[in-house]
């Protein structure tokens, strides 16, 4: 049945909205720019007469229409419409650049990865999260991970990310969160893990956080969300920032804790430039950091390297090619000694040590047609090497290509996306038994969305994605004899529909699909006592997530702000996760189906910015429940875990964050807290074979609440100084068993930024 579903979807979005306009007499083009920080707005609408096209990436357009054409009508998300004057008596008319205004009593923020393509978020039709710069610059942070961990909703354990409780540990493979670079795939193709060092902070414009099923449009690893990182371009004044911090960490609470004379410390330095020469934009940065880690005899040190070229030959056309290096070296163990004095030292047959080259080349081009038909084709090459100790190396390489075809009916308010993305890797790695693998990926997908009455937006979509994967007959002497290929279509819709100017509602549903990596069926490692070993009979999960919410915005004096409300659910049908193998000694875990489990929660956030008085004011925050179950709890579950009760492993049932920032005359300060509850389910395991760790848990019952503060200021708006102090009360905690989170810290930080006019 699914499968007719999706050929007659496919079939009905073939017939919608064909045309040819008319003979053209007249030749118009211009330049439409925004403000002197946004420079050329790319996909602004122009309309004339009955037609519409749409400017460039660099702000140009270039039309034909019928004689007698007195005025066209330019718009563009979050700027005010403006109308321009034509003289029709002329056969070629070159109207310059034409200036938009920002809308004054502005609520709205700019997507893309909802839908792929730009809307306001109060719009889309899925919960959605934004970060700007400004957050990322208060945060202080030489990873990415540690904004992520700012979003309400969002959770990192050990590197890894769960949406609203979506994901529990896995040990470093197996994401179901889905991480893009400028909408290119991510994850490290054959443990599908995020490597957060290789994202350039340093040249973040924006983040977006899709929240539930992606898969629909973005593949099976986007099961549980999608996190979007768009890199910054290139505008009308050219601009350089370098700066340098270095972070030092104070003495534990427990001073038995301590085993430093010297404090850690973290230090890193980064350079960003962009400019534009003609039709040519450039755009690079270095960063390079070394860690002396809190956790002894641990060490990370690496390098990154980015570059972002584009050429626009024409006022339709643009292509380049984007690349990233890193290198580095690090050292860090698993779990600790035990929970007092031991809290930060581990045995000396705990660590793995490893030494990584990791590169990206990303060649893309994109062509603006007639008619408002636009083609884009993306592609990635992406190397990783880890040369590690305990047989833990590993090598793989990912091929990847995409054409994407999009089409707008600005008359009609609608917008059909489609696409094919194809995807080749290999792998050979110790850590897989010094076996060679290689897969593929095929997808086909396609969404169609409508505004009705100005008011109504609905959408639906479907992917049908094939994967197959090329193994031995036989691993460490096992035959393998499990399913090699499989396909499966996905849907998904969504309806938004505006009630009042600012109030809007919402509601969707998305199926999601993850095949397993290489990683969670043919991994053979060990991590101290505890072994993790292949499961070759590993099958596919699936589910789906359903979503109702709110959204309302609201104008208070200088203030802009917003609150969300949502209500979600999400079901999972042989959910994969670690599980220790039953009568194992030494404890072996493995990558398992767990059978079939149920998410249901609600979502409060909510944001705040603009001048309060001479103050310059910006909020953030949010409160997340979820109630994590196995739909068919028995006891088996249950003598596995740390808790009787009918909950999955490793989630945090309520969860807060909170941002605050103010700024008057060039000094800016912040504030901020997490707020996790305590983690009530853990494999039984880690509280019976790991020192300290039933101890700690016993202490520690409330969860945990972290605060930090912050202070900068600016000096003649080209230097910047700045002191951030996390973990302000140096609070003891946990995020995941056996490992302690760092002590009270203070960061300080000298920057530099010169932009040009």
């Amino acid at each position: 049945m699914q499968k007719r579903c999706f050929l007659l979807f496919f079939m009905l979005t073939g017939f919608f909205f064909t045309h040819e306009l008319i003979g053209q007499t007249i030749k118009v083009e211009g330049q439409i720019i925004g403000s002197a920080t946004d420079g050329p707005l790319e996909f602004a609408t122009i309309q004339y007469g009955t037609r519409y096209t749409q400017s460039l990436k660099d702000g140009y357009f270039s039309f034909e229409a019928d004689a007698g054409l007195e005025e066209i009508r330019v718009s563009y998300v979050g700027y005010e419409t403006t109308n321009v004057k034509i003289e029709s008596n002329l056969s070629f008319i070159q109207l310059g650049v034409i200036q938009l205004k920002t809308v004054s009593e502005k609520l709205s923020t700019v997507t893309i990865t909802s839908g792929k393509y730009k809307r306001n978020i109060e719009d889309v039709t899925v919960s959605m999260e934004i970060i700007k710069p400004g957050l990322i610059e208060r945060i202080q942070s030489n990873s990415f991970s540690d904004v992520l961990d700012k979003i309400p909703g969002v959770s990192l354990t050990d590197g890894q990310v769960s949406i609203r409780g979506g994901s529990g540990y896995s040990y470093g493979a197996g994401s179901r969160v889905l991480l893009l670079i400028d909408n290119i795939p991510a994850l490290q193709v054959d443990a599908a893990y995020p490597n957060w060092n290789d994202i350039p902070i340093e040249m973040i414009g924006q983040v977006e956080v899709l929240k539930g099923a992606g898969s629909a449009l973005y593949g099976s690893a986007a099961m549980n969300g999608v996190v979007n990182i768009l890199t910054k371009y290139a505008k009308k004044q050219p601009f350089l920032n370098v700066e340098t911090q270095v972070t030092t960490y104070m003495s534990p609470k427990d001073t038995l804790k301590k085993w430093w004379q010297l404090s850690p410390y973290t230090w890193h330095m980064s350079a960003a430039y962009a400019r534009k020469f003609g039709k040519l934009d450039v755009v690079g940065s270095v960063f390079y950091s070394d860690e002396k880690s809190f956790y002894k005899e641990s060490y990370s040190k690496f390098g990154r390297s980015y570059l972002k070229i584009n050429y626009t030959p024409g006022q339709n056309m643009n292509f380049g090619v984007s690349g990233n290096f890193n290198f580095g070296d690090s050292r860090s163990f698993f779990y600790w000694k035990n929970e007092q004095s031991g809290a930060y030292l581990a045995d000396a047959f705990n660590y793995s040590a490893n030494t990584k080259r990791r590169f990206t080349i990303d060649p893309y081009f994109h062509l603006h047609g007639k008619h408002n038909w636009s083609h884009r084709i993306l592609s990635r090459l992406y190397s990783v090497n880890n040369m590690a100790v305990n047989n833990q190396s590993n090598q793989s390489a990912l091929y990847m290509a995409e054409y994407q075809l999009q089409k707008k009916w600005e008359k009609s308010d609608a917008v059909l996306t489609a696409g094919i993305v194809n995807n080749y890797a290999r792998s050979s790695d110790l850590l897989y038994s010094d076996t060679t693998f290689a897969s593929l990926n095929h997808g086909i997908y396609a969404q169609f969305e409508k505004l009705f009455w100005h008011r109504l937006t609905v959408n639906g979509g479907a992917r049908w994605e094939f994967n197959k994967l090329m193994v031995p007959d036989t691993i460490n002497g096992q035959v393998i004899t499990d399913e090699r290929y499989e396909s499966r279509p996905v849907f998904r819709a969504g309806l938004n529909y505006k009630l009042f100017p600012y109030t809007h509602l919402r509601a969707s549903w998305g199926q999601g699909y993850r095949s397993p990596s290489i990683a969670e069926k043919y991994i053979s490692t060990s991590a101290g006592f505890l072994r993790i070993v292949q499961n070759p009979a590993l099958k596919s999960e699936h589910g789906w997530t359903a979503e109702a919410g709110v959204r309302q915005g609201f104008k208070a004096g200088g203030l802009l702000g917003f609150a969300d409300f949502s209500v979600f659910e999400s079901r999972y049908y042989d959910m994969i996760e670690f599980n220790i193998i039953r009568n194992s000694f030494p404890p072996a875990f493995a990558a398992q189906n767990i059978g079939d489990t149920r998410i249901q929660g609600l979502e409060l956030s909510g944001g705040i910015s603009g001048q309060l008085g001479q103050i310059e004011t910006g909020m953030t925050g949010g409160y997340v429940y979820i109630n994590p179950q196995y739909q068919e709890f028995n006891d088996s579950i249950a003598f596995y875990s740390s808790t009787e009760e009918n909950i999955l492993k490793y989630r945090n049932k309520h969860s807060f964050k909170f941002d605050l920032s103010l700024g008057w005359k060039g000094v800016q300060l912040g504030l901020g807290t997490n707020y996790l509850s305590f983690m009530e389910a853990i494999d039984k395991v880690f509280d019976e074979l790991i020192p300290g760790v039933k101890a700690f848990r016993a202490d520690h019952p409330g969860g945990s609440q972290i605060w930090y503060a912050s202070i900068g200021m600016s000096i003649r708006k080209t230097y910047i100084i700045s002191v951030r102090m996390d973990n302000l009360f140096n609070a003891e905690y946990a995020l995941r068993p056996a490992l302690l989170e760092a002590p009270r810290s203070i960061s300080f930080r000298l920057k530099y930024n010169l932009q040009q006019e």
